[in-house]
């Protein structure tokens, strides 16, 4: 395991197996939002993680917070993977690096395999961190402690 580092602000852990992307192999993936961000691999289980941030303006800072940000990043998920057969399972809560955080959690279909994916969204330090996980439906179950322990591993850089 290593830790890597976010922004210059957090660190998550890389569990085993994981691998950070290289600049030219994010360049071939398709992201719904342009910015920066970290995504992780394991294609041995079929993994996917990725963490993006952005900082918005001083007036959009204080007036939005994680559960309108997660509202807003469902219809945006949505409306790309309707053609996929996206369906919404449901909107959680969790605590990120100390931060109140909400997210979702979704199915879909790529290339015919059932994928799930799990978002959440939180506001540390003003910047805005988009936290995302993707497994196959089939290794679902096995994936889900994977993503809590990631999501746990969070801190704050000191």
């Amino acid at each position: 395991m290593e830790r890597i580092l976010l922004n210059d602000e957090l660190t998550m852990i890389c569990p085993d197996g994981f691998r950070v992307l290289s600049k030219e192999e994010m360049d071939r993936m398709q992201f719904l939002e342009d910015g920066p961000c970290v995504c992780l691999s394991d294609p041995e289980r079929h993994l996917l993680a990725s963490v993006g941030w952005k900082r918005p303006g001083p007036l959009a800072g204080l007036l939005l917070n994680a559960r309108d940000l997660a509202k807003n990043m469902e219809k945006t998920v949505q409306s790309s993977l309707r053609s996929a057969g996206y369906h919404c399972r449901g909107f959680d809560t969790k605590q990120i690096a100390g931060n109140r955080s909400e997210g979702f959690s979704y199915e879909y279909s790529a290339q015919g395999t059932g994928m799930a994916g799990m978002s959440y969204v939180t506001k540390i330090a003003g910047t805005i961190y988009y936290f995302n996980f993707y497994a196959r439906t089939e290794g679902e179950a096995l994936a889900l402690p994977i993503w809590d322990e990631m999501l746990g591993s969070v801190r704050r850089k000191t």
